[in-house]
Order: C-alpha cells, then sequence, then structure tokens
C-alpha cells in the first residue's frame, strides 16, 4: 500500500511546470493542432508524476500512460478530419471516443478506479480534478447536435450508473474514490455542453472538497475502512472532518458540495431533462455508500473488544443500517420533489 502523499524529487517541479504550461496552453490556442499539443503537455507531467519506486505506481502508470496515449492518437484522428472539412458522423464518434478514453468516461471507465487505487494521494487529486480541466474545456467548445448530442448523454448516465455501482461493498478510499470521479465527471461532461465555464466552476468546488478529504485522509492515515477498528483508530476530531468531506462530496445541503450539482439542475433542466433524473439518482446511491463507509467506521471507532465479544457489534450495525436507509430514502423523496418541481416549473 502506498502511504506516501507524493514523490517528491527534483523533476517534481519540471514536470509541474508542464502540467501548467499544457492547461494555459489549451485555454489559449485558438487551432485544434495547439489544443492537442496542450493536451499533450499535460500528459506528459501527469505520467512523470504517476512513476513512482513500487511495483503498484509503476502498473498504474503503465495503465494510465496507455489509455491516454490511445485516445491522444484518436483524437488527433479526429481532429485532422475536421481540419480537412469532414463532418460526418464518423468524424464525431471518433472526436467523442477520443474524449471517453481522456476522461474516462463509459466504455473506458475501468482505468479510472484502477488507476487512483495504486497512485499517491497528490496524484489521486491531479487525476481527478486537473488532468480534467482541459478535456471539459475542449469538449464544450465542440457543438454537439442530434444525434450526437443524445450519444453524448447516453455515454454520460451509463458513466454515471457505473460509478454509482461501483463504489458498493469498496473497503479502499482511493478506489472509492475513482468511482466517486466518475459520478461527478458525468455531471460536469452534461455542464460542459451547456456552460464552460460553469463545469469550470463544477470543477473549482469539486477539487476544494476533494482536496481537503484527500488531505484529512493523509494527515491521519486512513486508508481504508480497516483503519477504523475496536484496537486503533484516529482522533474523533479526525473522523468527525473526514465525515463532513464525505458528506459534502456526496451534494448534501447545506455543504459546499451541494452547490455546483444545484447549478447544474437549474442550467442543464430543460436540456437534458433525462441525463440530469438518472445523475440525481446516482447521486443518492454513492450518497448511502459515502454513509455506509462513514457511519461504519464510527461504529469500529467506538467498540471495544468486551462489547463486541457481548453482541452488541449486531445491534449497532442493524442501527447504522436503518439510519443510512432512512436518510437515503429522505433524500429520495427531496430529489424527486425536486424533479416535480421542476418539470412542472419548465
Amino acid at each position: 500500500m502506498v502511504l506516501k502523499f507524493t514523490r517528491f524529487s527534483p523533476s517534481l517541479v519540471f514536470f509541474s511546470f508542464f502540467m501548467v504550461f499544457g492547461l494555459a496552453f489549451v485555454f489559449t490556442s485558438s487551432g485544434l493542432l495547439g489544443v492537442w499539443v496542450g493536451l499533450e503537455c499535460g500528459f506528459l507531467g501527469v505520467v512523470s508524476l504517476l512513476a513512482g519506486e513500487s511495483a503498484e505506481e509503476s502498473e498504474g502508470c503503465m495503465k494510465y500512460f496507455v489509455f491516454q496515449s490511445v485516445g491522444s492518437g484518436v483524437l488527433f484522428f479526429s481532429f485532422v478530419l475536421l481540419g480537412v472539412g469532414a463532418n460526418s458522423g464518423v468524424c464525431w464518434g471518433f472526436l467523442l471516443l477520443g474524449f471517453c478514453l481522456k476522461l474516462g468516461l463509459f466504455p473506458f471507465h475501468y482505468w479510472v478506479p484502477s488507476v487512483m487505487s495504486t497512485c499517491s494521494w497528490f496524484s489521486c487529486f491531479v487525476i481527478s480534478v486537473w488532468q480534467k480541466v482541459a478535456p471539459l474545456w475542449v469538449l464544450g467548445g465542440f457543438g454537439f447536435s442530434g444525434v450526437s448530442l443524445v450519444l453524448v448523454e447516453s455515454v454520460v448516465c451509463l458513466t454515471g450508473v457505473i460509478g454509482a455501482l461501483g463504489g458498493l461493498g469498496l473497503l479502499h478510499y482511493r478506489c472509492l474514490l475513482g468511482y466517486s470521479s466518475l459520478i461527478h465527471t458525468s455531471w460536469m461532461v452534461l455542464l460542459c455542453l451547456v456552460s464552460a465555464w460553469g463545469c469550470i466552476l463544477y470543477l473549482f468546488v469539486y477539487g476544494v472538497v476533494l482536496g481537503f478529504l484527500i488531505k484529512n485522509l493523509f494527515s491521519f492515515g486512513i486508508h481504508s475502512m480497516l483503519d477504523f477498528n475496536g484496537f486503533w483508530a484516529p482522533s474523533s476530531s479526525g473522523f468527525f472532518l473526514v465525515f463532513l468531506d464525505f458528506i459534502s462530496l456526496g451534494g448534501v445541503p447545506p455543504f459546499l458540495g451541494s452547490f455546483p450539482k444545484v447549478l447544474t439542475i437549474l442550467l442543464c433542466w430543460k436540456v437534458f431533462p433525462f441525463g440530469v433524473a438518472v445523475l440525481i439518482l446516482c447521486s443518492m446511491v454513492s450518497l448511502y455508500y459515502y454513509l455506509s463507509v462513514s457511519i461504519a467506521a464510527a461504529v469500529g471507532m467506538g467498540i471495544n473488544l468486551s462489547f463486541i465479544k457481548e453482541g452488541g457489534l449486531g445491534i449497532l450495525e442493524k442501527r447504522s443500517s436503518l439510519f443510512v436507509s432512512t436518510f437515503t430514502g429522505v433524500s429520495f423523496i427531496v430529489g424527486v420533489s425536486l424533479l416535480v418541481a421542476l418539470g412542472f416549473g419548465g
């Protein structure tokens, strides 16, 4: 298990500069070739940060390199077709395929939790936040319409469903954050089709919430649910901070993480009513496993060996499951009410 936040070395500053330079190049470029070069500069910097000392880090880096390289090739081919004036369905299909590889959307979603479960905490943040800025900005600049727009909405919905169901029953938090990243990426892709600046705002808030969560997980040495047990646990204040970060990441009002989702609902409901409804349901499922892992950790943190022998663990687990089910049920009712209100209002 990788316990370091990142691998500090003299090359860290150099390749971090490549990441920043690539993003700036994408934002300032006025042509497709410049956009592609900027994406590749950012990709070069991130691959160098992912390369670690352990076999797990090297394996994750190789997976990331393969998928990003194939995605870059597909994007370059689609950009060439656009440059020569081709405007067929095949051209837009290759364009969407390249962005699916870059962002980890369906059907190429499986590399995201696999890579994030083996890399450092800092690399998890970079993959989840920084590496999404440039592709989302470029994706929002293309005018998808007709069948291609329906195809993008379908990919977004499938990615959200996979992210919601894949996080159920996981113990390790980095892999859990990988599936959570799939859900948030779905929200961001849907939003970037309507408002590119709204998507950047979503990504900024998501980065702040995820950054605090990763910082607290690393600071208190929490890597999985196995770190919370009756024999050892971090301080109660540390657990409380992690719990609040998870709840905010799930989008529960009035925490900061709820703001971008409300913004997405208001901006995208009239354009993508089906996609917004599916993503709301996916967020409810993700909230369920956020609460499940947090409450299970709280139960394990406060239990001693004698209480376990007396059978009290089963009672607490039942009460925790009842609380999670009740909370999720209330969230479902609120979500359905919001959808009905938006439907009548539109």
